[in-house]
């Protein structure tokens, strides 16, 4: 009995990874799709979110309605925001970035706005796209999704 249910188990695990390589695959796609027909909408989000963490965006009914309606515009690009003035590390590109974050089963996607005054350029990673994948998708804006990390 239990040669048989390894025996099913063992296809069904290898099913498993291709789905999870294609829909990797396939979130890549359609985020990239997603920033390439709106570099405005994130150009636009990136300086919203700019204003919002210098304290621009004053605490208000109108300013918590505006802040529900980019972030419903953004659902596309990620949950969570984060605006990086210094250097960190962690980043590819910085300082002076704006990047919306989501993480999923498929990893850490991360889309980057460049807002530096001077052009930059980054070389794109796609050696292993499994594990890591970096590109630069329009002018100012980057895609990249890595691994989840452990903890």
């Amino acid at each position: 009995m239990k040669c048989w249910s390894i025996l099913f188990l063992l296809p069904l695990s290898f099913l498993h990874s291709g789905c999870l390589i294609l829909s990797k695959n396939q979130t890549d796609k359609s985020k990239i799709k997603f920033i390439t027909k709106n570099p405005d909408l994130v150009r636009d989000a990136a300086l919203f979110f700019i204003d919002v963490d210098n304290n621009k965006v004053k605490s208000s009914p109108e300013s918590k309605k505006e802040f529900d309606k980019w972030m419903k515009k953004i659902k596309g690009l990620g949950s969570t925001v984060v605006v990086a003035y210094g250097a960190d590390g962690d980043r590819e590109v910085n300082p002076f970035t704006v990047i919306f974050k989501e993480t999923t089963l498929f990893g850490v996607t991360e889309v980057i706005y460049d807002f530096a005054s001077d052009t930059r350029r980054f070389p794109d990673v796609t050696g292993n796209p499994q594990a890591y994948y970096f590109i630069k998708v329009t002018d100012r804006i980057y895609y990249k999704r890595r691994q989840i990390p452990m903890m």
